[in-house]
């Protein structure tokens, strides 16, 4: 999608990205072939060629760091298909405070496609094994992370560099016309999870925590496989929602 893209031009805004799909541009390349555009002034037609074979340089050698900069934040879905490979699903479990509060992270769930790994506050959470986890990855996929885990993250851990480009999947939801947390969606698109933590929600996550605190071994395991299936879910969910986002803007038309 995202060679299909103009919005994420300085100056360009979705009716006219529609016009130039209207109008038989309906990609980078097209763009770039044509000599000029009637509806364009030629000195701004060059302004966009310049921007364009930028980010097609930028692409290429998967330079998350300008990408993250440059493309909106609302916009960075449309990195989906070129950066899946090389991305990384996260979600955080809290002890239900703020930072400010005093509030910590207890857990941090990671999951690239392969592999589940879940970090955990007193064994191995801790600013270098993220560093160490995060490193190579180019894209990042949340739900609700914008708002909360990735802020939650980094008055936690300042020192951990979570500059690239995000697919928050609550904000894409809501998009396309999906309301509800991460398990109501799960629900919409037959995402399932096992029975021992259906129907657990982050005040569970809280409670598990302290009752682990209090002795209790077992609550940190159903901790864990709880935040397991709400980080290695945010795959199956970022698949289902890509397509209907495409869908949304019009291009497929």
């Amino acid at each position: 999608m995202i060679r299909h893209s103009f919005c994420i031009l300085k100056g360009i805004g979705e009716r006219l990205e529609r016009r130039l799909w209207e109008s038989g541009i309906a990609s980078w390349d097209d763009f770039l072939r044509a000599e000029s555009i009637a509806y364009m002034p030629m000195d701004t037609k060059v302004e966009y060629d310049l921007q364009i074979l930028r980010l097609m340089e930028k692409i290429e050698q998967a330079n998350t760091q300008y990408l993250y900069r440059v493309i909106k934040r609302k916009e960075q879905w449309r990195l989906y298909d070129a950066l899946r490979d090389g991305a990384i699903c996260l979600d955080i479990e809290t002890s239900g405070l703020r930072p400010e509060a005093g509030g910590y992270v207890t857990v941090v769930g990671i999951y690239n496609g392969v592999e589940y790994r879940g970090l955990v506050r007193g064994f191995d959470l801790d600013a270098h094994n993220l560093k160490r986890l995060l490193r190579g990855y180019k894209y990042l996929i949340t739900f609700n992370g914008l708002g909360f885990d990735v802020p939650f993250l980094r008055k936690c851990f300042p020192d951990v560099p979570l500059e690239i480009p995000h697919f928050d999947l609550s904000i894409a939801a809501r998009r396309v016309g999906l309301n509800g947390g991460l398990k109501a969606i799960e629900k919409h698109f037959h995402i399932s999870r096992g029975h021992e933590i259906a129907g657990m929600t982050g005040y569970d996550a809280v409670r598990l925590w302290e009752q682990w605190k209090s002795g209790h071994e077992e609550s940190l395991n159903l901790l864990l496989e709880y935040n397991r299936a709400d980080t290695i879910n945010l795959m199956g969910l970022a698949d289902a929602l890509y397509p209907l986002l495409r869908r949304s803007t019009g291009f497929e038309g």
